[in-house]
């Protein structure tokens, strides 16, 4: 039923477009917006088939006219960045104000439950909101529903970043924005599309996952699970309201009542449909203007590194596509550090790392290593200040051409010598070690079996052995679900975590 609901009010949507009576911006253009500096700017919105649309803003006029679906499309000019707030005009047979529109730097951020936890919920945050006051940071959380069919609607409004409202704004985005204003100075735009549990499938349109060897298999099972969704649902219900009745019978007479509460299986959350958070939450964002995505996913897919290395890519060049800027800047977040108790390999997540960053092959595409600031027991770690600040300084060198430090050392090459193995490393001024470095490095001989390895420094290498290895073939470094070490430079930041063999 309650996919029906979530089809029909799709249909009710959509059918409401063919029939405009009054001009209306896309959801993106609302009071306290902020505009994309240093491009053309997409402006568009919905009218009746045929009518003529003009846009006004900061002395440029824009024309458009609607088409047969009601879509119209304009571009602004390049703009200069602006602190001060302006008024969008827009007319046709009506004519719409949007007011305290400013102009600077708009940044997408996505994924799932780590990018979606609110600053309310992270390591001092009660001081945190108590001081965020910062009129130039504004915020627009996309209110949307997961559904089968791309959306060209969704809700939401902009806030202005104070401590009345800071705490719910993405932790990792509300860093990332502090971090960014205070150095360039001009207007930031938070625009948060997320869903927790969310896996990478349900982020990309059906016809990329369709075209798509690796995706292929999960979307035809979730086609044939579907089939039988309604009637397993009904089941659930009957089978929950059976034990309410016998919990409730045992509570009458004071009984201990521990039979286990029916649960809907995974296979039944709706956050699981292929493309349904795309159609809902990212289709109709496009094309809105931006100056880069921030993307922090990949818990919903550990199971599955090998996918996930074919998947990550496409939908960072779909997403592009999809915002008609073919090199977008795309910073992500590779997964910290974590103990899961259901695998039993003790390489489910370095395995997902090592997929992560085959996507830095992209032009553009950078990421911030997080292995140093996890938690074992929590999946979601409260520490979101570090991983907002670290792709703050990605984004200033690489967007911005800021003479910030935005990387720990970076592994250039291995170089064997007979029992040992030296590593080189690249922006490695200062390298030192820091917490455990039991397993920091293993070794392995011909026999591929790693054992724990002893290392030592020597200026911007790292010399790596063991007794128990004479003839070195492999190393691996923090290669473990939840490493306790690190290898950092000057700047405190660590290096990711690597391997040299394929095993």
């Amino acid at each position: 039923m309650k996919r029906l609901l979530l089809f029909v009010a799709l249909t009710l949507q959509l059918q409401s477009h063919a029939c405009y009576a009054d001009v209306e911006l896309a959801c993106l253009f609302r009071e306290g917006a902020v505009l994309q500096q240093g491009k053309s700017v997409a402006i568009w919105g919905f009218a009746d088939p045929g009518e003529q649309v003009t846009v006004n803003f900061k002395g440029q006029e824009k024309h458009a006219e609607a088409a047969q679906d009601g879509r119209w499309l304009t571009h602004l000019d390049p703009l200069a960045a602006s602190t001060e707030p302006a008024k969008l005009c827009v007319s046709g047979k009506n004519t719409l104000i949007i007011k305290g529109v400013l102009v600077g730097d708009v940044w997408l951020c996505s994924g799932q439950s780590n990018m979606n936890l609110p600053l309310s919920d992270t390591e001092g945050a009660n001081d945190e909101i108590g001081a965020a006051d910062y009129p130039l940071i504004h915020y627009f959380e996309v209110r949307s529903s997961i559904l089968k069919q791309p959306a060209d609607v969704a809700e939401g409004e902009w806030q202005t970043c104070t401590p009345d409202v800071a705490g719910r704004f993405t932790a990792v985005g509300y860093y990332f924005a502090k971090a960014v204003q205070s150095e360039l100075g001009t207007p930031i735009g938070i625009v948060k599309s997320t869903l927790g549990g969310s896996p990478i499938e349900g982020w990309m349109s059906a016809d990329v996952l369709k075209s798509n060897p690796a995706s292929l298999p999960a979307y035809d099972e979730w086609q044939r699970l579907d089939a039988g969704y309604e009637q397993r649902v009904a089941e659930y219900h009957v089978r929950l309201a059976e034990w309410e009745s016998r919990a409730k019978a045992a509570r009458q007479f004071d009984e201990n009542f521990a039979e286990t509460k029916p649960l809907l299986a995974w296979i039944d959350s709706d956050r699981n449909l292929p493309s349904g958070l795309y159609n809902g939450f990212i289709h109709p964002l496009k094309p809105f203007t931006l100056a880069g995505i921030l993307w922090y996913q990949g818990e919903g897919n550990t199971p599955r590194p090998k996918e996930y290395r074919i998947l990550f890519p496409q939908l960072i060049e779909q997403w592009r596509l999809d915002f008609q800027q073919p090199e977008l800047p795309f910073l992500f977040v590779q997964l910290p550090g974590y103990a899961p108790k259901d695998d039993q390999t003790g390489e489910s997540w370095p395995r997902f790392r090592e997929a992560q960053a085959a996507a830095l092959k992209l032009p553009n595409v950078r990421m911030a290593v997080t292995t140093d600031i996890g938690d074992s027991e929590d999946i979601h770690p409260r520490n979101k200040k570090d991983v907002g600040q670290r792709l703050a300084q990605i984004a200033l060198r690489s967007v911005y051409g800021r003479g910030v430090e935005d990387s720990g050392p970076v592994v250039t090459g291995v170089e064997h010598r007979g029992r040992v193995v030296l590593v080189h490393f690249a922006n490695a001024t200062g390298l030192k070690f820091e917490g455990d470095r039991s397993k920091l490095f293993l070794i392995a001989g011909p026999n591929k079996k790693f054992v724990s390895a002893d290392a030592r420094i020597d200026g911007q290498n790292v010399i790596v052995s063991s007794e128990e290895v004479a003839r070195p073939v492999a190393i691996r470094m923090n290669w473990e679900n939840d490493p306790k070490g690190a290898i950092v430079n000057s700047t405190g930041l660590p290096a990711a975590p690597f391997r040299t063999d394929d095993w």
